[in-house]
């Protein structure tokens, strides 16, 4: 593989050519941007989830509302965190929430690793 062909224009700035699209360098950083976005909500919430005083406010949720899509209306209208990744009453327990956390926690090491590469 040739290196790169640099010449210095009348401004003195460098133009490069290089040996492959330099868009092509860009999209592990968007993907990991991506990959951050969607996750860190995530493992931010099951975080704030597992704290005592939210633990204690979902064990009075369940006493009084049986259903669990009000449960995850409440939870998202009180703390404005993103409760989209609980699929069932068990979810909740933090447990379940340390699993979420890790697995979150894997997918965005997976993508940092892609990243560097």
């Amino acid at each position: 593989m040739n290196p790169p062909f640099r010449e210095i224009s009348l401004d003195g700035e460098y133009a490069i050519e290089s040996n492959f699209p330099l868009a092509d360098l860009l999209k592990p950083e968007q993907e990991y941007q991506k990959a951050y976005k969607d996750t860190m909500p995530k493992i931010r919430a099951a975080g704030f989830l597992k704290t005592q005083a939210v633990q204690e406010h979902i064990e009075d949720l369940m006493l009084y509302s049986s259903d669990l899509a009000q449960i995850k209306s409440a939870l998202k209208r009180c703390y404005q965190i993103d409760v989209s990744f609980v699929k069932s009453m068990d979810d909740l327990k933090p447990n379940n929430l340390d699993n979420f956390m890790m697995k979150f926690q894997s997918t965005l090491d997976a993508a940092m690793e892609k990243y560097k590469t």
